[in-house]
């Protein structure tokens, strides 16, 4: 199976190719203008995401019915990440699992959990 893309509607095309690329580290990849649609493909290491945002016809809402997790070594670049996009870095908690994370909010409302690698249990 090759790696999936993940695609994510959204209203604001540019703010979320800065949020990706700025808080979590993607880098932009091809574009596509169709008609009525433009697709920004971003990739990191080895999760491709790809924005959609409808240029005319009906509307959606945004973020509704998608939530991505990422597993990093440490929260610290991902809170300075935030601080430095202008958004607040949240806490991280501990899951009664002892799992450790944080969640953070896309520009689109996409929910994205932030999971300490060292905290999961393998």
């Amino acid at each position: 199976m090759n790696s999936p893309i993940i695609s994510i509607m959204t209203t604001d095309l540019e703010k979320s190719i800065q949020f990706y690329t700025t808080v979590l580290g993607f880098s932009k990849e091809s574009r596509l203008d169709l008609e009525g649609v433009t697709l920004q493909f971003l990739q990191h290491q080895s999760v491709t995401v790809e924005l959609v945002a409808l240029t005319n016809g009906p509307q959606f809402t945004a973020g509704t019915n998608i939530a991505l997790t990422f597993i990093e070594e440490s929260f610290a670049p991902v809170q300075d990440k935030l601080i430095h996009y202008g958004e607040p870095a949240p806490t991280p908690i501990a899951l009664p699992s002892g799992v450790q994370m944080m969640r953070i909010t896309d520009p689109n409302g996409v929910a994205i959990s932030i999971v300490l690698a060292s905290s999961i249990s393998h």
